[in-house]
């Protein structure tokens, strides 16, 4: 009988991340919980810098979804429809929201409103550096590292229910 691995991630350990991601490229680390890219559902705390951003995106293939559970931080959940629209905004915090599922073909993003860390729980495969792998990104949203991405994440954080970037900005 194979023995069980338990895991352990301190806060000390997403703090210690949290630091570094500000370094980072992308802004943020994941620190994997799952074993191997092949194993489902995928797991992963996602450590991010305030200023880091994820481009919106959805995911097409049958039964794929993401269950977000706050840890630390604050952080904006943005769900959109196909055009861009904002159909909701959950802040998730020590004083708000702590857990979110997004379900598949659901066009979202998530803008730390601070340094920030999240559990996210996927039912698909999540392959570090290759965000196209699952995932489609929205055309109408600016892709990480381009200028206009960070006045569109300055307007997410602002903008009400029902508007639409290239529109009501």
């Amino acid at each position: 009988m194979q023995p069980i691995t338990s895991k352990l991630i301190s806060n000390d350990h997403i703090e210690a991340v949290i630091k570094a991601s500000r370094d980072a490229p992308r802004k943020r680390t994941p620190i994997l919980v799952h074993n191997s890219y092949d194993e489902i559902p995928q797991r992963f705390v996602n450590c991010m810098a305030s200023d880091s951003y994820i481009r919106p995106h959805k995911h097409e293939n049958d039964n794929q979804w993401e269950l977000v559970t706050w840890i630390s931080g604050e952080l904006l959940v943005v769900i959109f429809d196909d055009s861009g629209r904002i159909l909701s905004k959950v802040e998730m915090s020590q004083q708000g929201n702590r857990v979110f599922e997004i379900q598949r073909n659901q066009y979202h993003s998530y803008i730390p409103l601070s340094d920030c860390s999240y559990l996210e729980i996927r039912n698909c495969r999540f392959i570090y550096g290759r965000p196209e792998a699952d995932r489609t990104f929205a055309s109408w949203a600016p892709d990480e590292g381009e200028k206009e991405a960070e006045a569109f994440v300055a307007w997410l954080k602002d903008a009400d229910i029902g508007k639409r970037y290239e529109q009501d900005r």
